[in-house]
């Protein structure tokens, strides 16, 4: 069994050096795409084409649109029907590559979410894009902790107050009532 292996492979190899082209193609193909994708064929995208749309009224959602807007690989579109119609029909015409809707009470309600579309005819765009979200958000995570923080401050203050009213009435109340 071992001797038919070696005498098929033997008469490969013979095929193989008499036909140059063949020998050429096996040597020189895989050379030639190894620098194609190494060097020629880059995935990465630069700029990112996104549309915004804050319908939130709040302002963490002001700042989240800011900072979407600002970041420096994101180029900001403008859309004539600041929408999510207009967002999908900005990325069905290839204008943008991404759309944000930031729905009415993103900040204020705690059910309310960022509505992100992309356009996934242009993978590696959108995977960037994608990709991209987080360090592009960075800037908005202090005002929305400095908020946060604002109306914890607010809540607990009122829920002392409460308490305070309480204990006041309680203690008036036994200080009227003789023992």
């Amino acid at each position: 069994m071992f001797q038919r292996i070696l005498a098929l492979a033997q008469k490969e190899f013979i095929q193989i050096r008499r036909d140059r082209r063949n020998l050429a193609m096996m040597l020189v193909l895989p050379i030639l795409w190894l620098i194609l994708f190494g060097y020629a064929f880059t995935f990465d995208v630069g700029e990112v084409p996104v549309a915004v749309v804050d319908r939130s009224g709040t302002t963490i959602g002001a700042a989240v649109a800011d900072a979407l807007r600002s970041y420096d690989r994101f180029v900001p579109a403008d859309l004539p029907e600041p929408s999510e119609a207009g967002i999908r029909e900005a990325i069905f015409r290839g204008e943008v590559v991404m759309g944000v809707l930031i729905p009415p009470g993103y900040g204020d309600e705690a059910h309310a979410e960022l509505h992100i579309l992309l356009d996934g005819a242009n993978l590696f765009a959108a995977q960037t894009a994608a990709r991209l979200i987080p360090a592009a958000l960075e800037p908005a995570q202090e005002v929305v902790r400095a908020e946060l923080q604002a109306r914890t401050r607010a809540h607990v203050a009122e829920l002392i107050a409460e308490a305070a009213e309480a204990r006041k009435a309680e203690v008036l109340e036994g200080a009227a009532s003789p023992p």
